[in-house]
């Protein structure tokens, strides 16, 4: 991440993030299968954050990552997602994205 300038990583549901995860996440039958909301956002600093869907969310005790956001039904994913970039601190930050996201829907 260093030598490109990304200042974070962010991977849905596919190998990269049950690699950097540990969960058990079904990525080889679909990875459009799952939830768009089970994301895992790394920074180049700092400490990883988890976003999972609540009917996902049993999967949590299975991670290392100790920042685990789960949106509930009925709640804004954009919202959700703001509130990871603000907290991150990636406002004007070059990121990469994996292959396996869905993308916001407005």
């Amino acid at each position: 991440m260093e030598e490109t300038g990304i200042d974070l990583v962010v991977y849905g549901s596919c190998q990269n993030s049950q690699y950097l995860t540990g969960l058990l996440v079904d990525w080889r039958h679909g990875v459009d299968l799952g939830s768009e909301v089970n994301t895992v956002f790394v920074p180049r600093q700092g400490e990883p954050i988890l976003t999972l869907d609540e009917a996902s969310s049993g999967q949590a005790t299975g991670t290392w990552i100790k920042d685990i956001r789960v949106l509930k039904k009925g709640e804004d994913y954009g919202k959700l997602i703001e509130k990871v970039i603000s907290d991150l601190d990636m406002k004007g930050r070059k990121v990469g994205l994996g292959d396996h996201l869905w993308g916001l829907r407005q």
